[in-house]
C-alpha cells in the first residue's frame, strides 16, 4: 500500500517540475520582450533636443502592444510603460523636457523604483533629474 502513494508523490513531484520549467521556456520570448524591445527602439530613436512632436512621433511609431504612454503624470516627463508581468522586472521609459518643450533627457528605469536603470538598459542621454509630479488641483 505505501509503495503506490510513493509512486504518486514522485510522479505529481516531476510534473510540477517539468511545468515550472516549460512556464520558463515559454516565457522567454514573453511580451515583456517585445514591450522591451519596443522602449529599446524609442530610447535609441529620441535624441536630446527633439521636439515634443517628434518624440511623440517616435514614441507611438515603435509602441508594443499593451504599453502605456503616459503625458500627464508629470510637469516636465513622459513616462512610457510596460504591462506589469509576474516574475519580470518592468521597464518604463522617461523622456524629460526643457523650458523650451525640447528633450532635455532619456532615461529606462525599472517600475520597482525611479532611480533603478536596468542592468541591460542603455546610458541615459542627457542629465535624468526627478520629475515633478504635476498638481492635479490646479
Amino acid at each position: 500500500m505505501k509503495r503506490p502513494l510513493e509512486i504518486g508523490l514522485v510522479t505529481i513531484a516531476a510534473a510540477i517540475i517539468l511545468g515550472v520549467a516549460a512556464h520558463f521556456v515559454s516565457t522567454s520570448r514573453s511580451p515583456s520582450h517585445h514591450c522591451k524591445d519596443a522602449l529599446l527602439q524609442i530610447h535609441q530613436k529620441i535624441g536630446v533636443g527633439f521636439s515634443r512632436g517628434d518624440a511623440l512621433a517616435a514614441c507611438e511609431a515603435d509602441q508594443a502592444g499593451g504599453m502605456h504612454l503616459r503625458t500627464d503624470a508629470y510637469t516636465d516627463t513622459w513616462d512610457i510603460s510596460m504591462p506589469f508581468e509576474l516574475g519580470s522586472t518592468d521597464w518604463v521609459l522617461y523622456i524629460q523636457f526643457d523650458n523650451d518643450s525640447r528633450v532635455s533627457a532619456i532615461a529606462m528605469r525599472s517600475s520597482d523604483g525611479i532611480f533603478r536603470r536596468p542592468a541591460a538598459a542603455p546610458d541615459d542621454k542627457g542629465i535624468f533629474h526627478a520629475p515633478t509630479i504635476k498638481n492635479k488641483n490646479g
